[in-house]
């Protein structure tokens, strides 16, 4: 068994064929684990607020990605289920729990780095084929 770098932008045929990945962005290494610890770790959230404001909350490893009205598009780097009561303790009504690939995971590292690029799915729409629960009030 050996070792093989690939240096790509096709991050889904990656996903296929990588059993780990590291995430590079303007020659910084920003992360590197198995395709299968960070599928496990990460998820997108949704979560549904009434009013004008989102509720403010603190929870780690939680950071904002889209504020829009009446929800924010969460992501978690380190996902626990806890997280969906203690967002419902903040004052969301409702919180949708999404997977993510590692083209989104991407994304965000990007970002939490500083930097930008543009996502494949920016809206994850509910259709998201990954959805993998939802938490209503």
């Amino acid at each position: 068994q050996g070792t093989v770098f690939f240096s790509t932008h096709l991050l889904h045929e990656m996903e296929r064929i990588a059993d780990e990945v590291a995430i590079m962005h303007e020659g910084r290494l920003l992360l590197r684990d198995s395709v299968e610890q960070l599928k496990r770790q990460r998820r997108r959230l949704r979560a549904v607020y009434r009013g004008d404001a989102a509720p403010a909350f603190e929870i780690p490893d939680i950071d904002i990605v889209e504020s829009a009205p009446h929800h924010v598009v969460l992501g978690a780097r380190r996902f626990d289920a806890a997280m969906i009561p203690a967002l419902r303790d903040a004052g969301f009504d409702a919180v949708e729990v999404f997977d993510m690939d590692l083209e989104e995971i991407f994304v965000d590292e990007v970002k939490r780095a500083g930097g930008s690029v543009k996502s494949a799915d920016p809206d994850l729409a509910p259709d998201h084929d990954s959805s993998v629960q939802e938490h209503a009030a």
